[in-house]
């Protein structure tokens, strides 16, 4: 009894988001291009770390070799930005790693990924409102900090701020503001500042060429490579955050117009030109000034100071400064709405978050929340705390996308809906240019079309009918035929469920000893046990090369030992989720192609373990932090998300919390019921009594006759 209990719990906290609705429908304007998502993108990227991450990593880390930092941390972001485009372009919806993460793995990982990423980008919107205000406060001289401290200090209470920031609340209000006017005024303000930081980017490499001095390079202390290939490593974990943003493109995917093709092109172009931007930067800023004399608090300003009749080049960096900060500001402001939207859709948080505006076609009420979400961040924390908070939320986010491409590439999703049928009134179609197309069987409304909510697009085309397809969905996700569907009984957690794949190995295993052994087993569970046996190796592996490296370089026997031993479980994983075959059909039609990330698994496993990596290496208290607002997460899935999820049929039904109540409730009525009991009966004796006492007797009507 108690197994089944415990397996239908996991079971339903599993279940999986289906996709065999008309998912490419919207409420939301999708009215955003190439150009919109790779603007929307680069502002994501280019933000404070330009001006202050570059002089930080070029004077402590990695000296002139800053531009090769620079150049490993992109090809890492590079390998999660495959990721983000595959899901993107196949799950052209709303929501990024959330949505990704809810079909593949199931609802619980999904809604804790959810709940990461409004860490991610409701910090990083923060952080960057607090660098903001701290830029412009010190180009001023410092009034605001100087007024603060004087008459509103908070004292030095880590990771409290000294005094409240009322400059980066009110920026952030602002930027609100816009955002909920709609996406398409939005992307016009977002378009204007990013083609000022692009110019102000050139602006910076032309002029500081001009002013380089080579000997910068050579002369000073040990030349380019003072720090070593340690300082390069060290240097390029750091400057992995700055193109921490790019998945805000994934996260618009449900306002673009034809997300197959624009969101990996958009993902290419941004990450190529952030690459080229900070790279570019970097290399003219240790040129213009010795690595070591580098002032990372303002570095371009300071550089520029350095050169007689250059001054007036400050005030131009100053302004790319903020222009750029309010871009990576906007950009957060603008996808954390869009994905609280996308969870309360799907039941697991507030509905009214989920309410959209049909003059606008924005979630109004998610824009609020956000907006006093991130200005009460920025208002009373510290930049430091923000900074790291932001960066581990990014890396989970990134390294769980990565396993999902593993998990869906092979087939490993379970029940996954994202292999249930279609709905045959409703099917998905791909126009000749690549555009979504859809075509109905029957009305969904009895409204005519001048009747539909003021605002509300058509996001759709109407093309000729095919009649119903059966498992088209599915194809166009998984590029599968379709799956054999098991009916399930009403009290199941859903009610199709798709056929789980034996074991397939790839011809040359088939027949063998490896074959053999898996025969017994469903494919989906030895993908996933293989993949977190995999990386679970890896881990440790990175652990020992981490804190023990002074062990490993004195040839200590057991530090190597648990070295071979963990890549050997590692390799070993990794080579049984290869030894498969790609869960894919050969009946896939060119309409129906995406794009994919090639050379999977190890892609996308060398994209987790790098992940992981930059993890371990930062500060405990980091982790301390992300436990706490993960247990948040999970007590606010259990006492809400689950039972009012849309895949749960008892939705409707009162949850344990409310039966839990109304005993309560009930209890203390009846307790107060029992209090006030007695004190009424005994007025009503009282007064019975006192009747009596008034009333004539017969003596009384004797005597008187």
């Amino acid at each position: 009894m108690l197994h089944k209990n415990v397996g239908g719990f996991l079971r339903r906290i599993n279940r999986k988001k289906p996709l065999d609705e008309d998912y490419l429908s919207t409420d939301l304007h999708r009215c955003l291009g190439i150009k919109d998502l790779t603007v929307l993108g680069m502002s994501g990227m280019l933000g404070a770390g330009l001006y202050v991450l570059t002089g930080t990593v070029a004077k402590n880390t990695s000296g002139p070799a800053v531009i090769l930092s620079y150049a490993i941390a992109s090809a890492a972001a590079f390998l999660s930005a495959l990721c983000y485009a595959e899901f993107g372009s196949r799950i052209p919806t709303t929501g990024s790693s959330y949505i990704f993460t809810y079909v593949t793995m199931g609802e619980f990982w999904g809604f804790l990924m959810g709940w990461n990423m409004v860490l991610e980008h409701g910090v990083g919107s923060a952080s960057v409102a607090k660098a903001w205000s701290g830029y412009l406060d010190a180009a001023m001289g410092y009034p605001v900090k100087t007024f603060f401290l004087a008459n509103l200090s908070m004292g030095q209470h880590h990771p409290l701020g000294d005094y409240p920031d009322l400059v980066a609340l009110a920026i952030i209000l602002i930027l609100s503001g816009l955002v909920a006017i709609g996406a398409e005024s939005s992307a016009k303000f977002n378009l204007l500042f990013t083609i000022v930081n692009i110019l102000v980017v050139l602006f910076i490499i032309v002029t500081g060429l001009f002013l380089a001095n080579v000997k910068n390079w050579t002369k000073v202390e040990d030349g380019f490579w003072h720090f070593g290939f340690t300082g390069v490593i060290s240097g390029a974990s750091r400057c992995f955050f700055a193109y921490a943003g790019f998945d805000i493109i994934a996260s618009s995917c449900e306002e673009a117009r034809n997300p197959r093709r624009d969101i990996p092109i958009a993902l290419a172009i941004s990450l190529a030109t952030v690459t080229l931007s900070y790279i570019g930067v970097s290399a003219v800023l240790t040129l213009m000034v010795p690595w070591n004399e580098i002032v990372p608090e303002s570095a371009f300003s300071d550089a520029y100071a350095r050169h007689e009749g250059w001054r007036w080049a400050e005030l131009v960096v100053t302004c790319g400064a903020l222009c750029t900060m309010t871009t990576s500001m906007f950009s957060g402001l603008f996808v954390l709405p869009r994905i609280l939207y996308a969870i309360a859709k799907d039941g697991l948080l507030c509905p009214i978050l989920a309410e959209i505006n049909y003059r606008t076609q924005v979630p109004l009420w998610a824009v609020s929340f956000t907006a006093l979400l991130c200005g009460g961040m920025a208002t009373i924390f510290d930049l430091e705390t923000l900074v790291q908070f932001m960066s581990i939320g990014t890396l989970t986010s990134y390294s769980f996308v990565a396993a999902c491409v593993v998990l869906l590439r092979y087939g490993a999703v379970g029940d996954s809906s994202l292999v249930q049928l279609s709905a045959p009134t409703n099917t998905t179609n791909t126009t000749n240019d690549g555009s979504i197309a859809t075509s109905s069987s029957e009305t969904t409304s009895n409204m005519d079309e001048d009747e539909s909510p003021p605002g509300k697009t058509q996001n759709a085309t109407t093309s000729m009918s095919r009649g119903p397809v059966v498992g088209e969905t599915s194809m166009l996700v998984t590029g599968s035929s379709p799956p054999v569907i098991e009916h399930t009984s009403r009290g199941d957690t859903s009610s199709l469920v798709s056929g789980r794949r034996k074991v397939k190995l790839k011809v040359e295993y088939e027949g063998g000893r490896l074959d053999r052994l898996l025969s017994a087993y469903q494919s989906d569970d030895i993908i996933l046990t293989s993949l977190i046996i995999s990386v679970s190796f890896s881990t440790i592996g990175m652990l020992i090369v981490v804190y023990a490296l002074e062990h490993l370089t004195c040839g200590a026997w057991w530090a190597w030992l648990i070295l071979i031993l963990s890549f050997g479980g590692a390799m070993s994983s990794l080579f049984v989720i290869f030894a498969h075959d790609h869960h894919q059909s050969a009946a896939e039609s060119s309409e129906a192609k995406t794009f994919k990330v090639p050379f999977v698994p190890i892609l996308p496993y060398v994209c987790i373990c790098v992940n992981i990596f930059l993890m371990i290496k930062l500060e405990p208290m980091t982790w301390f932090r992300l436990i706490i607002w993960i247990g948040v997460g999970i007590a606010v899935y259990f006492l809400y998300g689950f039972h009012h999820s849309l895949l749960n049929p008892a939705r409707h039904e009162p949850t344990w919390l409310d039966k839990i109540w109304c005993k309560i409730a009930t209890s203390s009525v009846a307790s107060k019921v029992d209090d006030v009991t007695p004190h009424v009966i005994s007025k009503l004796t009282r007064k019975t009594s006192m009747e009596q006492k008034l009333l004539p007797s017969d003596d009384d009507d004797m005597t008187s006759q």
